[in-house]
């Protein structure tokens, strides 16, 4: 069977509006929008009295633009998607969706921003990730300001370059405190396990200054019938107030000295103060050199106990504006061994 083709007359909304005919009763017209054969669709049947412009639309139609018109009603709130769904449906059920999940899934309570939480449920948001990369730049600063504090000078004189801390993990055999100096010279603090030793770098020679007296050590230096304490005071007293005084025990051979003094004078630099002079018997038998807190400051100090019985303060500072000032209250103890 034969069937005859219908060619309705057509063109762009710019041509028929150009030409504006008066389509014949029941002559059909197809107008695009811009493109034959693209885009919004309008079909006119023509009445044999109006004009084109003015001839009312039997069909708009844009299939690119508009697939449904209207979404179905869906009563459900979290609906699930079906075989054989009509579009209208379709699109009715997935506006539904996302509807839900912005509801309950999306909502701020449902979103982690940062803020400590057990919930593992929370959908971060991107104030959260910058938050979280904010943190973990900070740990990495401070971990780096850390390390940089711990390479800073620590301050008895201004003249100290630069120190470090070194602990010997897992073994944890020992512990080192290293102070280096302009000149080159390292002071270094060894924490052993009985023990602890100072030694100084000098000339690429390390020595041994001091080894500090511990209680498995004491057994060596005190005898069982030599534990009778013995004890006296600073003599010679000069540069310190009356109310000044170093007390000193004896157990055996160590001697603990206890210092509580307040000075007369000033001190600058590396300037050295005699305090006065230790009693017989309690003189050290290798120089010993202690830290004191001086209590107006929280500074320290050094005082030294030489072989001779000498006692001194020392200021030790390369810069002179930094000053011991006669009033100053120092405190600290001494641990060293008689001959």
């Amino acid at each position: 069977m034969d069937f005859a083709k219908i060619r309705p007359r057509g063109g762009t909304k710019a041509q028929w509006e150009k030409a504006n005919p008066v389509l014949a009763k029941r002559e059909i017209g197809v107008q695009w929008e811009t493109t034959i054969g693209v885009g919004e669709v309008v079909i006119k049947i023509g009445d044999g009295v109006t004009d084109w412009i003015n001839l009312p639309e039997a069909v708009k139609s844009d299939i690119t633009k508009k697939i449904i018109a209207t979404l179905a009603v869906v009563p459900d709130d979290d609906p699930d998607l079906a075989d054989g769904d009509s579009l209208d449906t379709l699109f009715g059920k997935i506006a539904k969706k996302f509807k839900y999940l912005k509801d309950n899934k999306l909502d701020k309570s449902a979103r982690y921003d940062g803020t400590d939480s057990t919930s593992t449920e929370l959908v971060p948001t991107a104030n959260a990730l910058r938050g979280v990369n904010a943190k973990a730049d900070k740990n990495a600063s401070d971990i780096t300001t850390l390390n940089n504090n711990l390479s800073k000078r620590l301050l008895i004189g201004n003249d100290i370059a630069s120190a470090d801390l070194l602990n010997d993990n897992p073994a944890e055999r020992f512990g080192t405190l290293s102070m280096r100096f302009s000149d080159g010279t390292i002071n270094q603090l060894l924490l052993l396990k009985d023990t602890a030793v100072v030694t100084i770098l000098r000339n690429n020679v390390w020595t041994e200054q001091y080894r500090f007296a511990t209680t498995s050590m004491l057994s060596d230096y005190v005898p069982k019938s030599d534990l009778v304490v013995s004890s006296s005071d600073i003599q010679s007293k000069q540069n310190i107030t009356d109310s000044s005084n170093i007390k000193f025990y004896k157990y055996g051979k160590i001697v603990v000295a206890h210092i509580s003094i307040t000075t007369t004078s000033n001190l600058s630099g590396y300037d050295t103060l005699k305090v006065g002079v230790a009693p017989n018997g309690f003189k050290p038998l290798y120089e010993c050199r202690c830290v004191v807190l001086m209590q107006q400051s929280l500074e320290s100090r050094i005082v030294s106990f030489t072989t001779y019985g000498d006692i001194n303060l020392w200021n030790w500072s390369s810069d002179s504006s930094n000053t011991t000032p006669s009033g100053s209250s120092l405190n600290g103890f001494a641990v060293y061994c008689v001959a």
